[in-house]
């Protein structure tokens, strides 16, 4: 239990709480804009494979010689 009362008397303790606190506002962020993040990813996404689908059927079309 001593251990504890050093802990929470040194500033050492203060700066691993300042840290956890850190962590879990950024944690929460992340949370927070996930799904934003997902919609935007899926998106480029879909069209970055409509644009290749698009190119390799182009692609795929016979040439006729002049």
């Amino acid at each position: 239990m001593s251990w504890l009362k050093r802990f929470w008397i040194e500033e050492e303790g203060a700066e691993v709480s300042e840290w956890a606190l850190l962590v879990v506002v950024l944690a929460m962020a992340v949370l927070a804009g996930g799904p934003t993040l997902t919609t935007a990813l899926n998106d480029a996404l879909g069209n970055i494979g409509n644009r290749v689908s698009g190119s390799a059927a182009n692609l795929q079309q016979p040439v006729t010689p002049p």
